[in-house]
């Protein structure tokens, strides 16, 4: 008997096949699409936080994201901090002369500069590093993803945490999953976004990289955009009343004038922190204490201290965060107020009634290779005793009483001064410096504004 075997079609085929290999919806399926469109800001995870992961080794850490059911790992550091609260370093630098702080022999604590700069955690057992309660866990909004049901099965690990960030603006949400393997782990993210060259003293972010020194510790320069040059120099001039008995003292001093050394530095994938031991001398007589300065440097913005040394005798003080645009390719440079007004002095012009407004000043670098959005706050322990204002100008303006002149010219930046009564310092304001390969749009500083003050909000749920 002759049996004869009907074929199915391709499609029919096809559709079998796709039954026996997709996995049940309601296993693992997609929870919440992606929405989060925040692609600049990092999101920073205490390790308070990630309590269920304290313990664990670092190394045995993944973090991915889920897009369309697919698990991608993506870049993220794990940035420690001792027993103390201060940094574990990847790199340190030999310090080249004593400091204020080791003369009077005080003792570290969080913020100053240490005894002992370690680059192990004190809280680790030897030749390990774990997660503690107070590391920080970065990465950035730019990769996370989609909600997933059933993301610990899928990935096999042996614990997870589901992190979620929500923009305070519009709701929008993104999500990521910090898994432990106790066996072998998945690979690494082959993703890096920050780079440091040692030798060249060099800072390099997929769009932007800068040149520091460690001479002038305070200084940076030769801010490229894409390899094309786009602001020269940063620097800092300005001004101090020293008051000793019945004698007051009016000096003015420039970034020759500030002493320190790199203490060092965190050259993860994500971010990279420098901290800067740094102290004003004046007449070689006159020397401010040691005061920190941390520099982080993110792949689309950059934030930079400013100190405003309120110390013994200085009694006010007036400090300038200039940008010098000598060559550069800046076509405006746009001066934003509080009551939205935006000016635009290199081209005499000014726009008014723009639909929002910031509680500070701004100023955008724009050319056709690129811009750069500056943003310069007082912390609120001087808001009522300082001010911070724009200025642009032909020469570096005087930093004492006088108002900075606005006039066209290759010098650009903020003012910072103090008034009669400010407290005892040293204060540290931090500059943000958002930077991108188009020419400025409207509304591109809100971006520099949400940095800090629309922080996203983060979810931490265990799995």
């Amino acid at each position: 008997m002759k049996t004869t075997v009907r074929a199915w079609p391709i499609a029919a085929w096809l559709a079998a096949l796709l039954v026996l290999i997709t996995p049940a919806p309601v296993a693992a399926a997609a929870a919440g699409g992606m929405t989060l469109t925040r692609t600049a800001d990092a999101v920073i995870v205490e390790g308070a936080s990630l309590e269920a992961l304290t313990g664990k080794d670092i190394a045995q850490l993944r973090v991915f994201a889920f897009h369309a059911g697919r698990p991608r790992a993506v870049p993220f550091q794990v940035d420690q901090r001792d027993s103390a609260g201060n940094w574990v370093w990847d790199r340190v630098f030999p310090r080249r002369r004593q400091t204020y702080d080791e003369d009077m022999d005080r003792t570290a604590v969080p913020g100053t500069p240490q005894h002992a700069v370690r680059t192990h955690d004190d809280q680790d057992p030897a030749g390990k590093a774990e997660l503690d309660t107070n590391d920080l866990l970065v990465f950035l909004a730019r990769d996370m993803g989609d909600r997933y049901t059933g993301a610990r099965e899928a990935l096999q690990a042996d614990a997870m945490l589901e992190i979620e960030a929500t923009d305070p603006i519009d709701g929008s949400r993104g999500w990521t999953y910090l898994a432990y393997f106790g066996g072998r782990a998945p690979a690494l993210s082959d993703a890096r976004y920050m780079h440091h060259v040692a030798a060249q003293r060099h800072v390099i972010s997929p769009i932007y990289r800068f040149q520091y020194s460690d001479q002038l510790v305070v200084r940076l320069d030769d801010l490229r955009i894409c390899g094309n040059r786009i602001l020269d120099r940063i620097n800092l001039r300005g001004k101090v009343l020293a008051r000793l008995g019945p004698v007051k003292q009016s000096i003015a001093f420039t970034e020759n004038d500030i002493h320190g050394y790199i203490e060092g530095m965190i050259e993860g994938p994500v971010r990279i922190v420098k901290r800067n031991i740094v102290h004003l001398e004046l007449w070689g007589v006159i020397r401010t204490p040691d005061v920190t300065c941390e520099h982080f440097y993110y792949p689309d913005y950059a934030q930079v201290p400013v100190c405003l040394p309120i110390r013994f005798p200085v009694t006010q003080a007036s400090v300038l965060l200039l940008t010098e645009l000598h060559d550069s390719p800046v076509t405006r440079t746009l001066i934003g107020m509080p009551d939205g007004t935006v000016s635009d002095p290199m081209n005499k012009e000014q726009r008014t009634g723009l639909h929002h407004s910031l509680p500070l000043q701004w100023i955008a670098f724009d050319s056709a290779l690129g811009s750069v959005i500056s943003i310069v706050e007082l912390p609120p322990t001087i808001a009522e005793h300082a001010t911070v204002r724009p200025c642009l100008c032909e020469q570096p303006p005087d930093t004492g009483d006088s108002a900075p002149s606005a006039l066209l010219g290759p010098v650009a930046g903020f003012e910072i001064k103090s008034s009669t009564g400010c407290p005892r310092g040293p204060h540290t304001l931090h500059g943000i410096f958002l930077i991108s390969t188009e020419p400025y749009q409207q509304d591109d500083e809100l971006g520099a504004y949400n940095l800090s003050h629309k922080s996203l909000i983060v979810t931490v749920t265990r799995l």
